[in-house]
């Protein structure tokens, strides 16, 4: 297994340790997960900023719409700086 180092905002980390927790879980276990998800395909990450709850799941090609793929844009080139940072 190879080791990583990423940087997280606090309270991210905070909040996440402590749902880890709740649900028997450590934040490498969740970090396992969505890294994997991610890598095979089945998780598509675009940064929305809501005060919602959202749940992640699988969007269609054509649920995408370019306006959709603009938003994520800008939001993605406004906060590249804190994003996570990952280094394998």
């Amino acid at each position: 297994m190879a080791h990583t180092t990423i940087s997280v905002d606090k309270s991210i980390f905070t909040r996440t340790a402590k749902r880890a927790k709740q649900q028997h879980l450590s934040v490498s276990a969740i970090a396992r997960m969505l890294l994997d998800a991610y890598a095979s395909g089945r998780i598509n990450v675009i940064a929305i900023q809501t005060e919602e709850p959202i749940e992640l799941r699988e969007l269609s090609k054509s649920e995408i719409t370019p306006e959709m793929r603009k938003k994520a844009d800008r939001v993605y080139k406004m906060n590249r700086s804190q994003l996570i940072n990952i280094r394998a």
